[in-house]
């Protein structure tokens, strides 16, 4: 079933009230709200489809409203109301806005009423399109790939085991390197497809086993080891990032990148099964001290063969590893978890600079991770970017991680 909330924006109460109780006879779950204020944190913590607005209102108005909600949520419709005249309407369709409505007149209502069915029906055919189209992808990808990270795995170890002594030859050395990239990489996509596979092939499959996950074995320093131990891995290997790995090395005197690598691979790398984050953090200390981390309160357990591990690492995985892409290095990426009332949330912040971020491809990443968030009602995920800092803000129910809470 899809989700049906709609959130209602309007600062005279009785009209309010009036809307609220003539959607809800329809059907539908109607959150509401007296300003735009007040409508931005309510959709800060609520996964909704669709947004019904006045236009004109104190303390953030409808247009306001709109943006803010267009850069957050693409996908979330946005019905603006006005009693002004149409060349503000035409402004809020410029805007991105999904339909307009002329307030005051015999017919408002059920003119509303009929702009938020279509606003529904076109999200579903859409949801059920892109959900489509990602179980083709997803079942095609995860079967040509599911074996890769073994297998790399035993090649790597075999290759290291036999020329270990001699790492440092050039031919050598950029076999070994060229290798674990490749596990790096297939370690990344078979973690996310995995999560993908289920949702995309089976939404109500995914709902149930969420809600029914108990097991608590795979702990969240787990979690953030592996996170870190991958999007490390996929910071040394990727050719992508020689320059960027570069100026970090550049500020830690005497590190090489040869042996960087090399000492990644032998007290990292290799702790497939035994691996603990303060062996993590233990190398970035000694070898790239880049990263700095803090979790603080309670923290949430995890079902190894489960659907929430795959679907938090390529959550953390992305937000973690567009960090050390674009992190000018002029103080170490602070990731923090806490709790916070009823919510878990991750933070990640890195100073940057132009020179740090001239590469095309950050976007991308930023729109991956709203679409993916997208999934589960009870994440949402926020960016800002002040005049030298960008900080990624994840917030998780924590009733979504003690059961429940999947749209």
């Amino acid at each position: 079933m899809m989700n049906r909330k709609i959130l209602l924006v309007e600062d005279e109460g009785a009209i309010l009230k009036t809307f609220a109780a003539k959607i809800r006879e329809e059907g539908y779950d109607v959150l509401t709200a007296r300003d735009g204020v007040e409508a931005w944190k309510i959709f800060q913590r609520t996964h909704v489809l669709v947004v019904v607005t006045d236009l004109m209102m104190p303390n953030r108005g409808g247009l306001e409203i709109l943006q803010d909600i267009k850069k957050s949520s693409p996908a979330t419709r946005v019905i603006i109301m006005t009693g002004l005249g149409s060349d503000k309407a035409v402004q809020a369709l410029n805007s991105q806005a999904f339909f307009w409505i002329q307030k005051g007149g015999r017919g408002t209502s059920q003119e509303l009423l009929q702009a938020i069915e279509k606003a529904f029906t076109e999200a579903e055919i859409q949801i059920r399109a892109e959900r489509e189209m990602l179980s083709f992808l997803t079942h095609t990808l995860f079967s040509a790939i599911s074996g890769g990270p073994k297998t790399v795995e035993r090649v790597l170890k075999y290759a290291q085991s036999a020329l270990g002594a001699r790492y440092h030859e050039s031919d050598v050395y950029r076999t070994i390197n060229n290798i674990a990239r490749l596990k790096a990489i297939f370690i990344s996509m078979a973690n996310l497809l995995e999560a993908y596979q289920i949702f995309a092939n089976d939404p109500d499959a995914f709902r149930q086993k969420w809600q029914e996950e108990k097991g608590e074995s795979f702990s969240l320093t787990d979690l953030f080891a592996i996170v870190l131990r991958q999007t490390i891995a996929s910071l040394l290997f990727e050719e992508s990032n020689i320059e960027q790995l570069n100026r970090m090395l550049a500020m830690q005197e005497g590190s090489s990148l040869a042996t960087t690598r090399e000492t990644f691979l032998n007290d990292v790398f290799w702790s497939e099964d035994t691996l603990e984050l303060k062996q993590v953090l233990g190398w970035l200390d000694r070898c790239l001290p880049v990263i700095s981390v803090s979790i603080e309160g309670p923290q949430p357990g995890f079902d190894p063969a489960g659907v929430r591990r795959p679907f938090l690492f390529a959550i953390l995985s992305e937000v973690v590893y567009n960090a050390l892409k674009y992190t000018d290095n002029r103080e170490s990426i602070k990731l923090e978890w806490r709790k916070a009332d009823d919510t878990y949330v991750l933070s990640c912040r890195n100073t940057f600079s132009t020179e740090s971020t001239w590469r095309r491809g950050s976007q991308k990443g930023l729109s991956f991770l709203n679409n993916l968030t997208q999934m589960i009602d009870g994440v949402r995920i926020f960016n800002n970017a002040d005049s030298d800092s960008f900080t990624t803000e994840l917030y998780i129910q924590s009733n979504t991680l003690d059961g429940g809470g999947v749209r």
